[in-house]
């Protein structure tokens, strides 16, 4: 059996297009729009955190430290669908998914 993250990885892998540092570029998908600046996919087993190869790599070690706190540690664990973004993350469009 695939686990959930595994499912994850490949969910991301087919709704993005990414370049070769694994950062993401454009939808999968006509009329191939840009990829969000970030996407949080999380499962029991973890998340899984794709950035776009837009963002400077500053931002995205800022993010980094913000994707692993504990909101994010617990999106795959919280039994309700995430219905809207921490106050300190308003400024950044993205992607999140939760596996159960």
């Amino acid at each position: 059996m695939v686990s959930d993250i595994a499912l994850m990885k490949h969910h991301v892998n087919v709704l993005f297009k990414k370049d070769d540092n694994n950062r993401m570029t454009f939808v999968n998908e006509p009329p191939n729009e840009a990829a969000p600046r970030i996407f949080i996919g999380g499962t029991q087993l973890g998340n899984v955190v794709r950035y776009s190869n837009a963002l400077e790599e500053n931002v995205i070690k800022k993010l980094e430290r913000s994707t692993s706190c504990r909101f994010c540690y617990r999106l795959g664990r919280n039994n309700h669908h995430f219905k809207h973004r921490p106050a300190n993350q308003q400024f950044l469009d993205w992607t999140c998914f939760r596996v159960s």
